[in-house]
């Protein structure tokens, strides 16, 4: 499993930025990777499904069944590109958020796990990964000798609760990786001097969440608690006391 912070490391590397750079997806997206954006109204399960009739694609069966909640991004992946969808009644801070948390998915639930199997394996094992064939015994074997799955990831949707605990991380390393991406935190703490761990301090890191680095309020919100209880220093005993 890719981690955020690998991730990102990678994806830096390529595309020769530093950790305090802030990756603007709309542009990196297409112009870098095999991606395309689609932004529908009222994006639901449904709606999707729907845009892929149209195109005369096939929609995922394991997707049919799903209810038509409202969605604020969406992701199918398959052969090393994708389909990112996003909800066009969304402001632009949700919209550039989601977008990131899309493509966490993409870079750390197939594009990179993908490339990871190409070189331990070979390029032919591609074949099987993306379902024109069956695994050969011998690369089934590898793959449990490596710890590893010949199984990637092809479609991601918001979880809703009901998707179990795996489905449930996956969301929270896409949460991870879009706010590292969006709001590198050694960016973020240089505009936070003295920074203190108490609740105090949250109003101030969600007012530059807000305003410097353009997070939607609730995610601000979550992401300021976070940065205050990791990244602020200890209070003075006295002034935990009130002395």
């Amino acid at each position: 499993m890719i981690d955020p912070e690998q991730a990102l490391q990678r994806l830096r590397l390529f595309l020769g930025a530093d950790d305090r750079t802030i990756l603007e997806f709309e542009q990196v997206l297409p112009q870098q990777f095999p991606v395309a954006l689609c932004v529908l109204p009222n994006l639901s399960v449904s709606a999707v499904r729907s845009w892929f009739q149209i195109h005369q694609l096939p929609f995922p069966m394991s997707l049919e069944q799903q209810p038509g909640r409202q969605l604020h991004g969406a992701i199918i992946a398959r052969r090393g590109g994708a389909v990112i969808f996003l909800n066009g009644t969304d402001d632009a801070c949700q919209h550039r958020y989601s977008l990131a948390h899309e493509a966490g998915h993409y870079f750390m639930d197939h594009l990179f796990p993908r490339e990871d199997l190409s070189k331990r394996f070979g390029a032919r094992v591609l074949e099987a990964v993306d379902g024109l064939r069956p695994p050969t015994p011998d690369e089934r074997v590898l793959a449990i000798l490596n710890r590893t799955s010949l199984v990637l990831h092809a479609h991601l949707f918001e979880c809703d609760g009901s998707d179990g605990s795996g489905r449930a991380r996956a969301e929270s390393r896409a949460d991870t990786f879009a706010l590292e991406a969006l709001a590198p935190h050694r960016c973020l703490l240089s505009l936070l001097p003295d920074l203190v761990a108490h609740s105090s301090e949250v109003p101030r890191i969600v007012h530059v969440l807000e305003t410097v680095f353009h997070l939607p309020h609730s995610v601000a919100e979550v992401y300021a608690h976070r940065v205050c209880c990791r990244y602020g220093r200890g209070l003075d005993v006295r002034l935990r006391l009130g002395i």
